[in-house]
């Protein structure tokens, strides 16, 4: 059930709100099943266990706009959420996991500059888990089994910024600068003591960019250049922090020329993506106990042509 609600405190101010309450069953059978007698083991069958949970919330935000003057607008607010618990199993029963909540905190502003032709957004934020849910891969009875555990408290925060920018009417940029902190602060396995990591796939800055110029050719339609890049920090694929595990800095560059013609129906394009070739993992999966790591790895150099027809 949600509710939500826009008022206007003044002619400047306008206060919103939402209020939701959410309920979650969960019913969980599990039956387990292995015959490999080559790798020594034997017929298994069994039935760890059924189990059912469920999770109540009340949730909701606070937002306030104060648009200063009309090319510029303040806001900030508070908001909390959940993500209800579980149930998991392996060879060895089922186990339960709690619900995750969040409170966040954000501020920023929207600004409009030189007669419009420049759009800059930015805004700071802090997000604070209590029991937040992490990935791990666990070995039971020389199996391996992906659980969810929860971490108890952890803490995000940062600021993103992006600028738009037109400073002549065929030219366009756009940039956006991402930076960001992450920190379990109480995580406790039976492996160790995991406080002070780094949550994964949380890159310290991220950073990337658009250019694209557009020729007129009259009659004949028109001509776009454009140039992309991304540049993502290393990050970790696990809440471990394995640096096996981990991919480090890195950028990726691409590029593409279109015709369009004057009636905006026909388009020809080619294209070049990761023009500097960079070799780079999207993520890894620690299989140790198979002897090895999985790495999923980014897609190489390659170029291509495309063609389309808007009716």
């Amino acid at each position: 059930v949600y509710a939500d609600t826009t008022v206007d405190l003044t002619e400047r101010l306008k206060l919103s709100t939402g209020l939701r309450y959410t309920y979650e069953e969960v019913e969980h059978d599990s039956f387990f099943f292995f015959d490999e007698p080559a790798a020594g083991n034997p017929n298994q069958p069994g039935f760890p266990d059924d189990e059912d949970v469920d999770f109540d919330n009340v949730s909701g935000r606070a937002v306030l706009d104060f648009q200063m003057n009309d090319n510029l607008l303040l806001y900030g607010g508070i908001t909390s959420g959940f993500k209800a618990g579980g149930i998991q199993s392996t060879s060895d029963g089922i186990a339960t996991y709690d619900e995750e909540k969040l409170l966040s905190y954000e501020a920023g502003f929207k600004s409009t500059l030189a007669d419009g032709r420049i759009r800059f957004n930015g805004s700071a934020f802090y997000y604070d888990y209590d029991d937040m849910q992490v990935y791990a891969f666990v070995i039971v009875d020389g199996l391996g089994f992906s659980t969810i555990s929860n971490a108890a408290d952890s803490e995000i925060y940062g600021a993103e910024f992006e600028l738009q920018w037109l400073p002549i009417n065929n030219l366009f940029i756009n940039l956006g600068l991402g930076l960001l902190s992450t920190e379990y602060e109480d995580f406790v396995l039976p492996e160790g003591d995991f406080s002070g990591n780094d949550v994964p796939m949380s890159p310290e800055v991220t950073f990337n960019g658009l250019v694209q110029y557009d020729i007129s050719l009259n009659r004949m339609g028109t001509l776009t250049l454009q140039t992309d890049f991304n540049y993502q920090d290393e990050v970790y694929f696990d809440a471990l922090n394995n640096e096996l595990l981990s991919e480090d800095s890195y950028w990726i560059w691409n590029a593409r020329a279109s015709w369009r013609s004057l009636d905006e129906h026909w388009e020809v394009a080619a294209f070049g993506r990761n023009l500097g070739d960079e070799e780079y993992m999207v993520y890894a999966f620690d299989l140790s106990f198979f002897g090895f790591n999985e790495e999923m790895i980014g897609t190489p150099r390659y170029f291509g042509v495309e063609a389309s027809y808007k009716f």
